[in-house]
């Protein structure tokens, strides 16, 4: 990829680049085991000083030519290359400048000034069978934006404290979100998520299709409903689970880091913005189904599911532990956003770790438990 003029230069992408079994270095000798992957930005000389950032994993099968793998990059942004080894996500790679040149694709076997071929066998001097790359297939993508809401029930939010749910108060943009009975039960007190990214989501009016948010930074702000085109950090949000009570969770805002509660217990309260100082029951929810229904046509484990810590979530770094009750047994089942199987394990009876390197991606993701009695799930999110 080359930018013209004198600050030329020309930037490189090597989603797996291996250098020969003959090499005397050390460093190169690792190439042969794993999968290495390089950004270079190449400047003329007398210009900016070039720079590369690169990342690389151990292989399971030993050398790269003792089995099929499949390697693949996700060029996200100018700013972030995601790299994947046979469907699984490994590293992401920021570029020292920003990618943003058009590329192209080439595959070469080439020697280097540093790493001439030598005498005997080191590769070079192999047979032509030897030496010859073999590829099945080379694949490139564009990416298209599909409909991912989860879950895609609709629910009522339901505040601990009173009991009572939220609603919009009409169908007007701007128009603040309230407290109402428990007992309402029309449209407007009816909401959906819709997935953002790496575990955030919208929430949804089932009424009027609108998003709510607060109304500006402020400590006390109004939530008010915006038209659902309005997609940035405002309208984000991200459950925290409340210690020791599993099924509730505060409900945090991605651009001003703040929970939300009713301003007071009484039916038509407006809902405000507070800060997560305030960690009482007021700014505790809970997601309750309008159309309440189980997985695999069994009961729910409510009773029991409550009895299992999980922790830390959300989950950074280390291990996610797991607290089972004493006497019980769960099959755990963790699946990522795209309902894909990550992780399983059966008849858990005692106190389990898993690793955080299971979960390819950051995001959300549900852990789901089953026992002779019924079935029931819980989030995760993952940073």
């Amino acid at each position: 990829m080359n930018d013209p003029g004198c600050q030329s230069r020309k930037t490189e992408l090597d989603i797996q680049e291996c250098v020969g079994i003959g090499t005397k270095y050390e460093w190169a000798k690792r190439y042969a085991y794993t999968i290495h992957s390089n950004t270079h930005d190449w400047r003329q000389k007398g210009c900016k000083r070039s720079e590369s950032r690169g990342n690389e994993a151990e292989l399971e099968s030993g050398t790269v030519y003792d089995d099929y793998h499949v390697y693949g990059a996700w060029w996200k942004s100018p700013t972030e290359i995601l790299f994947f080894l046979d469907g699984k996500y490994l590293y992401t790679i920021t570029p020292s400048v920003d990618f943003n040149i058009e590329l192209s694709l080439k595959m070469v076997v080439e020697t280097y000034g540093w790493n001439p071929p030598k005498n005997g066998q080191d590769g070079m001097n192999s047979s032509y069978e030897e030496r010859t790359a073999y590829y099945d297939w080379v694949r490139s993508y564009t990416l298209e934006e599909i409909s991912t809401s989860i879950p895609t029930e609709v629910f009522f939010i339901v505040n601990r404290e009173t009991g009572k749910k939220i609603r919009t108060r009409s169908n007007i943009d701007g128009d603040n979100i309230e407290l109402v009975p428990a007992s309402w039960a029309g449209t407007p007190t009816k909401w959906q998520k819709v997935n953002a990214e790496n575990g955030y989501f919208h929430l949804k009016n089932v009424d009027n299709g609108m998003y709510f948010r607060p109304a500006s930074r402020d400590n006390g702000s109004l939530l008010v409903q915006r038209p659902s085109f309005y997609k940035g950090d405002s309208t984000k949000w991200i459950e925290i689970e409340v210690s020791g009570s599993p099924n509730y969770f505060y409900l945090l805002n991605k651009a001003t880091g703040s929970y939300f509660r009713p301003e007071t217990g009484d039916t038509y309260s407006p809902i405000i913005q507070r800060p997560t100082t305030y960690s009482g029951t007021f700014t505790q929810w809970q997601f309750i189904p309008v159309n309440p229904t189980t997985t695999l046509g069994k009961v729910a484990l409510k009773g029991q599911i409550n009895e299992i810590s999980i922790y830390p979530n959300p989950l950074d770094d280390g291990n996610l532990s797991f607290q089972i009750p004493t006497g019980k047994s769960f099959d755990i089942s963790i699946f990522d956003q795209q309902g894909r199987v990550v992780y399983s394990a059966q008849k858990v009876d005692s106190n389990l770790k898993i690793s955080r390197s299971i979960l390819p991606t950051s995001g959300l993701y549900i852990i789901e438990f089953t026992s002779e009695d019924g079935v029931e799930q819980r989030k995760l999110v993952v940073e």
